[in-house]
């Protein structure tokens, strides 16, 4: 890992556009494939960034993911996918556990409620989900909520975020086997 974690950054920094979006796309012959990335590559991309901020072996790998970090926050405002936003929250939730940035809390903040409010708008007495039906990446959501509870306390992203858990567990499990959705 430590032998190829140049070559990741490098990537990252390659796909990284000027704006600070990644794109997701990249053909063998080194030509983006896209103009600009989705929300869900932007999310997890902060969220690898995030982590490494926190576990990088040493202190150059840490500020340059940092530094890539930084130039992507400007997107967060532009997000406008469920799982854009829950992947953000994770990597923002990484970075939060290592570096207090007010700013960045409250951003944390925003995305959460954001998925809060698809939450309650698509809830009802035997469904227990974000959206009107389950697609792929299910996890992702109430993990996102989970993660933010460890870094805000908030104890409503706890019970919504096992609530959601539970019921997705029930929702994918058939005869004691997971059956995966998506």
């Amino acid at each position: 890992a430590l032998r190829l974690l140049p070559i990741y950054l490098s990537f990252i920094q390659y796909m990284q556009c000027e704006n600070g979006n990644f794109r997701n796309f990249l053909s063998f012959k080194r030509e983006y494939l896209d103009e600009e990335g989705t929300d869900d590559s932007y999310g997890r991309t902060l969220w690898a960034l995030g982590f490494m901020v926190g576990n990088a072996p040493n202190s150059s790998y840490g500020e340059f993911a940092k530094d890539l970090f930084y130039n992507a926050l400007p997107q967060i405002d532009k997000l406008t996918h469920l799982r854009g936003y829950a992947n953000t929250v994770i990597g923002l939730c990484y970075y939060l556990k290592q570096q207090n940035d007010e700013s960045l809390r409250m951003k944390l903040d925003e995305l959460c409620e954001k998925l809060l409010a698809s939450y309650q708008k698509n809830k009802t007495h035997d469904w227990f989900w974000f959206e009107d039906k389950l697609t792929y990446d299910n996890a992702i959501l109430p993990l996102a909520l989970l993660k933010a509870y460890e870094i805000t306390n908030n104890y409503i992203y706890k019970i919504i975020g096992l609530e959601s858990l539970s019921f997705l567990d029930r929702e994918t499990t058939d005869k004691g086997h997971y059956n995966p959705i998506g």
